[in-house]
């Protein structure tokens, strides 16, 4: 009785690894298909890429952009300005300090301008209503 017991569950075990070992191959041959559909998949999108970059190349369109960025890759970058050119760069006389303050556009000096009559003058009326 034993034996026969003993004999059955050993068949049982071999049957359960037989099965897990088939169930390993299986997804493994899954896990190989996905692979190579994926593989697959690649190649397509490569093809596509080189395909649509061919054709913006051949575009003559593209070819201009791509002169235009190759001669300003290739142009040097100017010379550094001289002290004279930087001089452009400082503040108009106007604007300069003056005893610590910056002078004011409507300081008198420019009030006697041809144009200061121009200015907008300061409305009364509108002081006067809202006192």
């Amino acid at each position: 009785m034993k034996e026969e017991e003993e004999e059955e569950e050993e068949e049982e075990e071999e049957e359960e690894e037989e099965e897990e070992e088939e169930e390993e191959e299986e997804e493994e041959k899954e896990e190989e298909q996905e692979e190579e559909e994926e593989e697959e998949e690649n190649v397509k999108k490569r093809i596509i890429m080189t395909k649509h970059l061919q054709r913006k190349v051949e575009n003559p369109k593209f070819k201009e952009i791509a002169a235009r960025s190759k001669a300003a890759i290739t142009t040097p970058p100017p010379p550094p300005l001289t002290p004279s050119q930087n001089l452009a760069f400082q503040h108009p006389p106007s604007m300069t300090l003056d005893n610590g303050r910056w002078k004011s556009l409507l300081s008198p000096q420019y009030l006697l301008l041809p144009g200061a009559s121009q200015l907008p003058q300061h409305n009364r009326r509108w002081t006067h209503k809202h006192r």
